[in-house]
């Protein structure tokens, strides 16, 4: 517990294949400590967590004298960000953190003091990363500090899913209450259950559905005036009709020139 660490889940599988490795072949990477300062003959880790956990399990579960001891480089960080810096590099190289591991290091080494800014953390704990890579640990920040303790899978969130979370996150306080009460009352078992969780709950609204053209229309109604003993209008499911004795090519023309007149 000298740093917090960096990785938010171990993988039982990789895990697994680790103490098999160690249990044939041995030790064979060290891990990395320093001197734990005004505490004599402790020491705090740096790097390494995984394979002194497997020694752990081996010595405890065969009580071989092979595990009871772990090879270690001994390291003089500068300070506790340099030390902070070492253990991210480790995990970079080795296996690779996630978005929102990334995110979690550099806000709580900030919540701890060890950096002034977060700005800071993500220019020194990933300064071989490219602008637009420390872009989205930056918006994977947010997330963390809206939906930490609340998302049950959160390492297993990809950037993509990650990064429209934010943005849903962002969009308004209506939405951002919604998504963090749909994540509290659900009950997903698996990443891929939180996952599909997460979907529905940043989809976007669905537009209201349009109306269908005019022509389409059904109308029920039905209108008659009687415009004279030998002429009649109708409206009868949205066609208006004009009969009568007085019908003619004159009165056709003259109602073509009516419609056609301009409309304030």
């Amino acid at each position: 517990d000298h740093l917090t660490r960096d990785r938010v889940l171990v993988d039982d599988e990789d895990m697994q294949a680790l103490i098999a490795s160690i249990r044939t072949h041995g030790q064979r990477t060290p891990i990395e400590i320093t001197p734990i300062e005004g505490a004599s003959g402790q020491y705090g880790l740096i790097s390494g967590w995984r394979r002194l956990a497997a020694l752990e399990h081996l010595q405890n579960q065969t009580g071989d004298s092979r595990f009871d001891t772990v090879l270690a480089l001994l390291r003089q960080p500068k300070d506790a960000a340099d030390a902070y810096v070492s253990m991210v590099e480790e995990n970079e190289i080795r296996v690779g953190l996630s978005y929102y591991e990334r995110a979690r290091i550099a806000a709580i080494a900030t919540e701890r003091g060890v950096f002034e800014t977060e700005k800071q953390a993500l220019l020194s704990l990933f300064a071989a990363a490219s602008r637009a890579k420390r872009s989205r640990i930056r918006s994977f920040i947010e997330l963390f500090h809206a939906l930490d303790g609340v998302l049950r899978f959160p390492a297993a969130l990809k950037e993509r899913q990650g990064l429209a979370l934010v943005e849903a996150l962002r969009r308004d306080e209506a939405t951002r209450a919604r998504i963090i009460q749909g994540l509290q009352t659900g009950d997903a078992e698996t990443a891929e259950a939180e996952q599909q969780v997460i979907a529905r709950l940043i989809a976007p609204p669905k537009a209201p559905a349009k109306s269908p053209p005019r022509e389409n229309v059904p109308h029920a109604e039905h209108l008659q005036v009687r415009i004279s003993e030998d002429l009649t209008l109708s409206l009868t499911n949205g066609q208006i009709e004009i009969s009568g004795a007085e019908v003619s090519e004159k009165l056709f023309h003259q109602t073509v020139r009516f419609l056609q007149r301009p409309r304030n």
